[in-house]
């Protein structure tokens, strides 16, 4: 990362300059106006949760401010494009801090905050002297998990302190209690049939079905009604709340969506269990096909931060992807949305993914994945996530979303021995069975045995389709 610019106070033009540049700017005084401003018309948003730096002195009615010091680049890893850092508002002004927490890209064109939506600028850490904090103590672990369960917001800087606190424990524990204050101890299942398998056009690094790879997967069109009635039949029996047809390729055309609604008619005739689709970026017509034939949940992964989604996908984007998303809520879809852990993104990438699935994607379900590298893909030579790793991804989910479903989904065999653990720092859901192109830990008896052998009540609740 190139060192950051720093100015003393305001300047319009050359901080345009070097933020069109994607250079980290620093502004020892900016008024707070300007500063918002500027970040609305770049389409970005902010929090700030900053302490002062105490090197800095002002006389009596001295409006200079010293030169400060840049923050530690490992502070500033992994923060995406240019950055504005404001400070301690006196009279209109911002006055110098050390670090900023967080700051993201939005996606979304003419992302507008109101007034009651501009997040307040706090401070978290016990001494106002301790600027290069990079991890919480076990008091402010559990004092973050008291503000969340009374409504506060997460930021990036705080969910990164938390992450990178050593006492895990506590780290856990908050985050499963904040899943009790808003999930209780319901546990939702879903199980996925690959209902179209290979050849898809896109260039998902990840992906075993993706043309670019030659993983020797199966490939076959889209499986016949009997099929899928036999599958969601055999789910229902089971106990499990949801079941999804998930299709390869980037979206079916609207003879392929006329087809899986005839299926999806067939399954209610003879099963109650709730419905859900994955089917890649469909248009707003075809989503509304999707509702009217009984869905209510409709899964179109964000797969990662916005920052990184750019070095893993070249054929769309995360804003293609939020597209198909916004069509589905303004169709009437609940959205499941989630993503990967482990294809070589930073810590920090994983929090702007959770913070970014709250804000901008509004997800009432989260399943995460860890990544299970598959020969013959891009990414078959990752390495694998420590287990603390998954279950602190886990717990900072549910920070970052407390009202939303936290997830398992694929590589469960990844952290098999540590799912006792998982299910004790956040995570309220799982798919069951086996997965697209990988297989799970077990059976579905298997499974309900786990969430039951936890405390949790994985009966399905069959089905409001109002």
């Amino acid at each position: 990362m190139a060192s950051p610019v720093v100015f003393k106070r305001w300047s319009r033009r050359p901080w345009a300059a070097f933020a069109s540049l994607h250079r980290v700017v620093l502004i020892g005084v900016v008024k707070t106006s300007i500063a918002d401003a500027q970040m609305l018309k770049m389409r970005r948003r902010f929090r700030l949760a900053l302490c002062p730096d105490p090197r800095l002195r002002f006389g009596e009615g001295d409006d200079e401010a010293s030169d400060s010091p840049p923050p530690p680049d490992s502070l500033l890893a992994g923060l995406p494009s240019s950055i504005c850092v404001p400070a301690a508002s006196r009279g209109g002004e911002c006055r110098p801090f050390a670090f900023m927490s967080e700051f993201y890209s939005i996606q979304h064109p003419r992302q507008e905050l109101s007034p009651e939506r501009r997040p307040a600028r706090v401070s978290l850490f016990s001494s106002p002297h301790d600027y290069q904090k990079i991890n919480m103590t076990t008091e402010e672990i559990i004092a973050l998990g008291e503000s969340v369960k009374a409504g506060h917001d997460v930021t990036f800087y705080e969910a990164r302190c938390a992450a990178l606190s050593t006492d895990k424990k506590t780290l856990y524990k908050t985050a499963d209690e904040v899943r009790r204050h808003f999930r209780g101890d319901h546990f939702q299942t879903c199980s996925i049939i690959n209902a179209r398998s290979g050849r898809c056009p896109e260039d998902c690094k990840w992906c075993a079905q993706s043309h670019k790879h030659h993983t020797g997967i199966d490939e076959y069109p889209l499986i016949d009604a009997q099929a899928a009635i036999d599958m969601a039949l055999h789910n229902a029996t089971k106990g499990v709340g949801r079941f999804s047809l998930v299709t390869s390729g980037r979206r079916l055309t609207d003879k392929e969506i006329d087809h899986v609604v005839d299926i999806y008619h067939k399954v209610a005739e003879h099963t109650n269990i709730d419905l859900c689709a994955s089917m890649g970026l469909l248009s707003k017509p075809q989503l509304q096909k999707l509702y009217d034939a009984g869905l209510r949940h409709y899964h179109c992964n964000v797969e990662t931060a916005p920052s990184f989604f750019p070095s893993l996908c070249s054929t769309h984007t995360t804003e293609d992807k939020l597209q198909t998303i916004r069509w589905a809520q303004q169709v009437g879809f609940k959205i499941c949305s989630g993503g990967i852990i482990g294809m070589g993104e930073t810590l920090e990438q994983r929090i702007e993914m959770a913070i970014f699935l709250r804000d901008d994607v509004h997800a009432a379900s989260i399943p995460v994945n860890v990544l299970m590298p598959i020969k013959g893909t891009a990414l078959q030579d990752r390495p694998p996530l420590e287990p603390d790793e998954i279950l602190t991804a886990f717990a900072i989910f549910r920070l970052c979303n407390p009202t939303a479903e936290i997830r398992m989904a694929g590589g469960r065999v990844k952290f098999s021995d540590h799912q006792t653990e998982a299910l004790a720092c956040g995570v309220d859901a799982s798919i069951v069975g086996d997965m697209l192109t990988t297989t799970g830990t077990g059976g579905i008896d298997d499974d309900m045995e786990l969430f039951r052998s936890c405390g949790r009540d994985a009966s399905p609740t069959w089905k409001d389709k109002n």
